[in-house]
């Protein structure tokens, strides 16, 4: 029996309804947030995402050609992530990746149908685009969203400083990739401030305030790259705290 079967239960659930709704777009990060316990919880019960599909098959019963399809995607996504820690992702091709994850380039191309697929797949879902994606304007609250947001932010920053570095001094090559990738962030963070502001619970410019906070992250990690690294959340926290009282509304955040 697994130490702590509760929480072992609570993980498995999550991922049973993750690999329902998402199918091969079924990740980790999804089955962190869906069970609302940190993805270092999750890996800690299941270093892989091939572990916890195997659990899925062996204690829920779950069919294996049902797990079979997102296990493949998954493991290819993932030899993406581990390029672009090292390089930036429009110099990683897609026979690095199939040589990397250990199956043939036809693989790779069945499942994303080439690199921009690829890219569009890691932007969605490793990325804090796919977070800022799931905000709703519904929740109250707001330091706490943000918070996770930053958090995450800048955990993915300092991961993937070929990115950061594209960020701060594009090159044309970098800005065909960057630019529609940080548009889809800009409009979903935009969108969830909006609502804020339109429940009243902040105030100012929401395109301003996008910008703002976004650079605010970007500028944590070029100056204080240690503290950064060395206690993301806290910075986060700190971060929030600062932009939160240049646009909050008295008693509401």
């Amino acid at each position: 029996m697994p130490r702590d079967p509760e929480l072992h239960a609570r993980i498995l659930d999550a991922a049973e309804a993750v690999l329902g709704e998402a199918g091969p777009h079924f990740s980790m990060v999804a089955v962190a947030e869906r069970s609302g316990v940190s993805r270092t919880t999750v890996y800690r019960r299941f270093p892989t995402q091939g572990a916890l599909l195997e659990a899925l098959v062996r204690d829920r019963g779950v069919a294996r050609e049902t797990v079979a399809h997102a296990s493949t995607r998954s493991h290819v996504l993932d030899a993406f992530v581990d390029l672009v820690r090292v390089r930036p992702p429009w110099q990683v091709s897609v026979e690095a990746v199939a040589e990397r994850a250990g199956v043939g380039v036809a693989t790779v191309y069945r499942h994303f149908k080439d690199r921009a697929g690829l890219f569009d797949a890691f932007s969605r879902e490793r990325t804090p685009r796919g977070f800022s994606a799931r905000l709703t304007g519904d929740g109250t609250d707001v330091r706490g969203d943000l918070e996770k947001l930053a958090g995450a932010a800048m955990r993915f920053l300092i991961e993937h400083p070929a990115l950061l570095s594209a960020i701060v001094a594009p090159d044309p090559e970098a800005e065909a990739v960057i630019r529609p990738q940080g548009a889809s962030l800009r409009q979903a963070l935009g969108g969830y401030l909006a609502q804020q502001r339109q429940a009243g619970r902040i105030q100012g410019d929401p395109r301003v305030l996008t910008r703002s906070l976004m650079g605010m992250v970007i500028a944590a990690i070029v100056f204080d790259p240690r503290a950064s690294a060395h206690d993301p959340e806290g910075a986060a926290a700190a971060l929030v705290d600062l932009f939160l009282d240049g646009c909050a509304v008295d008693g509401t955040t």
